[in-house]
């Protein structure tokens, strides 16, 4: 297989991510998830040659749908379930093209000026909106077997630190020396209760088979 990091892949991804973190925020009530979604933390987007898939990849290719010239996705272990799962409900409500409820209302009230038959109650709030945005999967989940040890490269000049309910605690305590920030607590537990609809079948499953190799996995 050849295996190349698709650089282009991951910035348009996280582009994509980004224009969803507006509405995950309204939806969810929560504060910084702006701050999570960043090239450093995401998969890496790998090319092969389908002559060379294993025989559980070539499943996976056919199981997803996916056509000639897609890519590969390739997570890493240090990253939470809740983590991922974050990143596949951006990807959900941009695909869906969701969008935020607007803020409720002031409700009026009648005053001396009031006329007999005025609608005095404000409008019922809107439920989210979405609009299916016509998108062609191109790549596919690898299985959890092939997620690599790249970590943040914290001397380079960004510097990017991830936050602590980012790693898996498992990981961080094999791995003792690496940095992270102990804020955005909201984010653990989220996979457990994500908006319905906000995960797709596919990606249950595929959290599923995360949750599993990573209850196995020795770091």
């Amino acid at each position: 297989m050849v295996s190349v990091h698709s650089r282009h892949n991951t910035l348009k991804v996280a582009t994509r991510r980004r224009e969803a973190v507006a509405t995950f925020e309204e939806i969810y009530k929560v504060e910084g998830p702006a701050a999570l979604v960043d090239t450093d933390f995401g998969s890496d987007y790998v090319s092969y040659n389908e002559d060379e898939l294993t025989d559980d990849s070539k499943i996976r290719h056919q199981r997803q749908n996916i056509g000639k010239g897609s890519r590969m996705t390739v997570g890493m272990h240090w990253r939470t379930l809740d983590y991922v799962a974050f990143l596949r409900i951006l990807d959900s409500l941009h695909k869906r093209g969701v969008t935020a409820p607007p803020p409720p209302q002031m409700e009026a009230h009648a005053g001396p000026n009031t006329q007999v038959g005025d609608d005095t109650q404000a409008p019922p709030s809107k439920c989210r909106r979405t609009t299916k945005k016509e998108t062609h999967k191109n790549v596919f989940d690898g299985h959890p077997s092939k997620m690599t040890d790249r970590f943040l490269d914290l001397q380079s000049s960004k510097g990017t630190v991830p936050f602590k309910p980012m790693v898996n605690p498992v990981w961080l305590e094999a791995n003792p020396s690496k940095e992270v920030v102990d804020k955005l607590p909201w984010l653990q537990g989220l996979r457990s209760h994500a908006n319905n609809g906000d995960l797709t079948s596919k990606d249950i499953e595929y959290l599923e088979e995360l949750a599993t190799w990573i209850a196995k996995e020795e770091f």
